[in-house]
């Protein structure tokens, strides 16, 4: 009997360079994965059909109860709707990246925090710069202190890839002395993370794994 390379309704989401180098980001699900071709439902994401011509190389990732997979494969049509109905090569290779959801890199970016009082209202808001990123949180610096149990609101830039926002829960909170001066240094959990950031972050963080990798 023919086996389904990947569950049928299986959310995937799909990496694809658009034509000006930006990287576009697509979530979905999975019509039909069976013999040479896989067939994907995708919400349009505000973005066209040019990521997605003949012959463009698309990255798809997915999990299950084992972890994290992903493979590369070829677009052989592409239709376009209400949903963009994608048709792909079947892929050559299906890597397990990770056993773990959420891969966590050190990565120093600006950051924008808010403050948010016991209404999620924003009482303050100040500049700071992350220590790592995380799909389901980050750690971050800043000169500004934060308490243990406060809610803060975040946003940054993934450069080539969007932004990202989300509200979360400080977790720890430290000071750090360092030759400059003391530092506080915080880990925030993510409460509220909409899909379409939390994507482009693991996918931003497995390119940047890709990339450090290659230089060793």
């Amino acid at each position: 009997m023919e086996q389904e390379l990947i569950d049928v309704g299986r959310a995937v989401t799909v990496e694809a360079s658009e034509s000006d180098g930006a990287q576009g980001v697509f979530e979905g699900f999975v019509e039909r994965a069976r013999g040479e071709r896989v067939a994907l439902s995708l919400g349009r994401n505000g973005k066209s059909l040019d990521s997605f011509s003949p012959g463009a190389q698309v990255r798809v990732r997915y999990f299950n109860e084992q972890g994290m997979y992903t493979f590369s494969c070829q677009v052989l049509q592409a239709r376009e709707g209400d949903r963009i109905r994608l048709l792909l090569e079947a892929p050559a290779q299906v890597a397990r990246v990770q056993r773990r959801r959420f891969l966590r890199l050190g990565l120093r970016l600006p950051v924008v925090c808010e403050h948010l009082d016991e209404r999620d209202r924003p009482k303050e808001q100040c500049q700071a710069h992350t220590l790592e990123v995380g799909g389901n949180g980050l750690g971050f610096a800043s000169d500004h202190p934060f308490r243990v149990g406060e809610r803060v609101r975040v946003q940054f830039e993934l450069e080539g890839w969007g932004r990202c926002s989300g509200v979360g829960q400080i977790k720890r909170s430290v000071i750090a002395l360092l030759p400059e001066g003391a530092e506080h240094r915080m880990a925030l959990q993510f409460t509220e993370v909409d899909g379409k950031s939390q994507a482009l972050i693991l996918s931003y963080l497995l390119a940047l794994q890709r990339a450090r990798r290659a230089k060793i």
